[in-house]
């Protein structure tokens, strides 16, 4: 019974902790002030041919091992915000799609 307690008790607390973060404000704060998630983008180019696919099969200069030849979009591991529209994303492992 003791045990029992102990545990009705432990998830009274955590829901009573919990519930200010799961809390859903009753109106949507206004984008201007906290910001807002974008829809999802790729570049829509390779080298400057426009493309679809995330790779392309691509020999290079100094590709002297037997793993695939690819070049890839960036995947934004690192990024800046200029100011207004403005964003610079790349790649923060370079050439890390052969390995």
């Amino acid at each position: 019974m003791r045990g029992l307690r102990r545990l009705i008790v432990s998830v009274l607390a955590a829901v009573a902790l919990a519930s200010p973060v799961l809390a859903v404000p009753a109106q949507a704060a206004d984008p201007s002030q906290v910001g807002q998630w974008g829809a999802p983008f790729a570049e829509p180019t390779i080298n400057g041919e426009a493309t679809d696919e995330y790779c392309v099969e691509e020999s290079q200069e100094g590709d002297d091992h037997d793993g695939k030849h690819v070049t890839c979009k960036p995947t934004a591991g690192s990024m800046a915000i200029l100011g207004g529209d403005d964003v610079v994303y790349w790649d923060a492992l370079e050439d890390t799609e052969e390995v």
